[in-house]
C-alpha cells in the first residue's frame, strides 16, 4: 500500500489517506492536489491574511496553519474530525436489480448493524455510515452503490479547547467540494478574530454559508 499523502506549506497542511486502500471510495489524491493547487495559487492572499492575523514578520507556527484532511472512507484514518476542513468519502447504497439470495453477508459485514435481511434488504439510514461495504460483498447485485461523493466537515481542532468538526454537508459530488472549500475559507477569513481557528469562528459567527447549487 502507498504511503499517506501529506502536502505541507507555510500556511497549510493537507493530509490524505492512502489512495490504493481497498476501502477508498474516491480519488482522494486528485482531490488533495486540486485543493493544494488552489491554495498555492492564492499564496499572496494567504500571506496577507496571516500577516494581519499574526503581525508582519511573525513566523507561522504549526497551530496557526490551515489544517485540511481527506479520508477515503468513514474509517477516517486521516483524522478529519480534528481538522479545519475535511472530506470523508461516502457511498450511497440502494436496492439493485439483482434478487436477494438471503445469504446475509451484508448484515454480517455492517459494523453499525444498519442492514437487515427479511423479505427484502433494508438499510437503517440513521445507523448507516455509507461505507459501501454491504454492496461490495453482495453476490447478486441486490445492493448497489448508486453514487459516490463526500461528507464535508468543518471546524475541528485539538489544543487547549478541543472541538470535533461540524458536518456541513452530508453528501456532495466531488466537483461540488471545491466551491464549498473556497466559500468556507472566505467565510473564515472574513469573520475570523485574531488567532481564531475555524471552529471558534463558527461558534461565534455561525456556520459558513454554502455556495448556490
Amino acid at each position: 500500500m502507498t504511503e499517506e499523502l501529506e502536502i505541507r506549506r507555510e500556511y497549510y497542511v493537507l493530509r490524505s489517506c492512502a489512495q490504493d486502500c481497498r476501502l477508498n471510495l474516491g480519488n482522494t489524491d486528485a482531490v488533495a492536489h486540486r485543493l493544494a493547487e488552489w491554495l498555492d495559487a492564492h499564496e499572496e492572499e494567504l500571506a496577507a491574511h496571516f500577516a494581519a492575523q499574526l503581525g508582519a514578520g511573525r513566523p507561522v507556527l504549526a497551530h496557526n496553519r490551515i489544517q485540511i484532511a481527506l479520508a477515503g472512507c468513514p474509517n477516517a484514518c486521516s483524522e478529519p474530525q480534528i481538522r479545519d476542513f475535511a472530506l470523508i468519502g461516502v457511498a450511497v447504497v440502494e436496492p439493485g436489480e439483482g434478487e436477494c439470495s438471503g445469504c446475509r453477508l451484508c448484515e454480517r459485514v455492517c459494523l453499525e448493524e444498519a442492514v437487515t435481511v427479511a423479505a427484502t434488504v433494508a438499510i437503517d439510514e440513521s445507523r448507516c455510515l455509507r461505507c459501501g461495504m454491504c454492496a461490495a460483498v453482495c453476490p447478486t447485485g441486490a445492493l448497489e452503490v448508486k453514487a459516490r461523493g463526500y461528507r464535508v466537515l468543518v471546524g475541528g481542532k485539538l489544543g487547549r479547547h478541543p472541538r470535533l468538526a461540524t458536518e456541513l454537508v452530508s453528501f456532495c459530488a466531488e466537483e461540488e467540494c471545491y466551491p464549498i472549500f473556497e466559500q468556507v475559507l472566505n467565510f473564515w477569513f472574513e469573520h475570523r478574530e485574531k488567532g481564531e481557528r475555524l471552529g471558534s469562528t463558527i461558534e461565534r459567527a455561525g456556520r459558513p454559508p454554502l455556495p448556490a447549487r
